[in-house]
């Protein structure tokens, strides 16, 4: 029988290590989500390069025209986009006057709400800040920015090595597999990445129509 102490410190040792490793995941949590994010990619647009490799293009060639030509469809998205966007934040400053003039007369739906909260005080308050904390918030705008362009580079590479090597990542995932489960898991593992090709490229050509589609005038 073993003694209380040393039951007590493998218990400690386990705890330890569990706190150690939920320590290490929540550190990699970011990291594990661009991963899952560009491998969810890169399986979104196997099935467009696996059509032209079939067609006798080499895999390289394949799937850097499939990367380029999706690129070029979420560049042209955004600037489809943007516009719209400018065009709105333009009409909210066009109409920020007579917002202010009714937010003075107490007469008014917005003034007795100003009168009553305080709405114009604060928004004032809040725009002219101390120089410190509009320096901060300044910093802290750029690390967002900065941070969300590494990020999307991050996703771009990996998206291109996991879209590249995806059949021998595909192969190595199966070997993982029992042997005497391994037909079965090639079938569904093959299963579930068609529907997940399908499904980004649904989306894709969605997007694609109602970015072509004209705006309303």
């Amino acid at each position: 029988m073993r003694h209380p102490f040393y039951i007590g410190l493998i218990a400690a040792a386990g705890v330890a290590v569990t706190y150690g490793a939920v320590a290490v995941l929540a550190d990699l949590s970011s990291i594990l989500v661009l991963i899952g994010v560009a491998f969810f990619l890169a399986l979104g647009l196997e099935p467009a390069a696996a059509w032209l490799i079939r067609r006798g293009l080499p895999r390289w060639a394949a799937t850097t025209g499939v990367f380029v030509v999706f690129l070029a469809v979420v560049a042209a998205f955004v600037a489809a986009a943007a516009p719209p966007l400018v065009a709105q934040a333009e009409d909210l400053l066009k109409q920020a006057p007579p917002y202010i003039q009714q937010a003075q007369d107490r007469s008014s739906l917005i003034g007795r709400l100003n009168n009553r909260f305080q709405l114009q005080q604060r928004i004032t308050d809040v725009a002219s800040g101390s120089g410190g904390s509009v320096l901060s918030d300044a910093v802290r705008v750029g690390g967002t920015v900065f941070g969300a362009k590494a990020d999307s580079l991050i996703v771009v590479v990996l998206t291109v090595y996991f879209l590249i090597d995806l059949p021998r990542i595909r192969a190595t995932l199966y070997r993982l597999v029992p042997g005497s489960r391994r037909p079965r898991a090639i079938l569904i593992g093959d299963a579930v990445f068609a529907k997940v090709g399908a499904y980004v490229v649904g989306n894709v050509l969605i997007s694609v129509i109602a970015g072509s589609r004209p705006s309303p005038g």
